[in-house]
């Protein structure tokens, strides 16, 4: 994740036993030129029988004073950790059984008085597929912050569902630069909700039947195109496309149907400025 300025980057790294079993999760900040890589926090996963610790979603919040994520164990906690001595706190816990994961913090909204941004998070809506699993949409909820630059908690009845497509399920969202607009993946497409006006689009369809096949959804800085993972077009590359969908899917990273040893996953534009990941 990159600091708003564009100056940071932090990241999680995992360790696994030799069977594979997540051990523990470590969160670092480093400069955005790779240096000074600085640990943060390491997070123990729970012993023995039982869900194991898992985190998604990892935002600056816009003072650069903290991390957000969701961390789910018996439930889904929302967590904002101090980016320079590891405290944490929660600014939300939700069951993990609505599929509250995967949050989004938007950028800074100085035009709306008594609200730092908004935060978008999967949820799931209570429908089901035609094939039997539960369904999510994304919902959004405002968010606010002290005269210090640390959130506060959230209000969960204030969560408005933005999506809103019973019986297929949305992931992974993505404001957009002006923080009009939301792009997630769903089970057919990329597509992008505008929240003012309610209009949604596809920005790229799925071509693959029963494949994942569009993910990780990220804005350039200028607002008009949005790169994202892709397994239309290789083996987990990267891509680009124009925000209004009227733009050819581009591959980012020119290994079209190539089984990459090291896929291309999980991409983010660098929001100070045109440069790029």
């Amino acid at each position: 994740a990159w600091s708003a300025d564009g100056q940071f980057v932090a990241f999680w790294a995992q360790d696994h036993y030799q069977d594979g079993t997540l051990t523990k999760m470590t969160l670092y900040v480093a400069q955005a030129d790779g240096s000074q890589v600085t640990l943060v926090r390491d997070f123990t996963t729970r012993p023995g029988p039982g869900p194991a610790f898992y985190t998604d979603g990892l935002n600056w919040t816009p003072s650069g004073k903290e991390l957000v994520y969701s961390a789910a164990d018996n439930s889904a906690t929302f967590v904002a950790i101090d980016s320079v001595n590891g405290d944490t706190r929660y600014l939300l816990d939700l069951p993990t059984g609505d599929g509250n994961f995967q949050p989004a913090l938007s950028p800074d909204l100085d035009e709306l008085p008594g609200y730092q941004g908004f935060l978008a998070v999967r949820g799931f809506d209570g429908s089901q597929s035609p094939d039997g699993p539960a369904c999510s949409d994304i919902f959004v909820v405002p968010v606010d912050d002290d005269a210090d630059g640390y959130l506060l908690p959230v209000d969960p009845t204030l969560f408005v569902n933005v999506t809103n497509k019973p019986g297929s399920s949305q992931f992974h969202p993505s404001w957009s630069p002006d923080v009009d607009a939301l792009a997630c993946f769903d089970d057919e497409s990329l597509a992008v909700y505008q929240l003012t006006t309610g209009e949604s689009w596809t920005v790229a369809p799925n071509y693959l039947t029963g494949v994942s096949a569009q993910d990780r959804p990220t804005w350039t800085s200028d607002g008009y195109d949005l790169v994202f993972t892709s397994r239309d077009i290789g083996y987990g590359d990267l891509a680009i496309t124009a925000a209004d969908g009227f733009g050819p899917v581009v591959n980012y990273t020119a290994t079209r149907n190539v089984t990459e040893i090291a896929p291309a996953w999980n991409p983010q534009w660098d929001p100070a400025g045109p440069g790029g990941f």
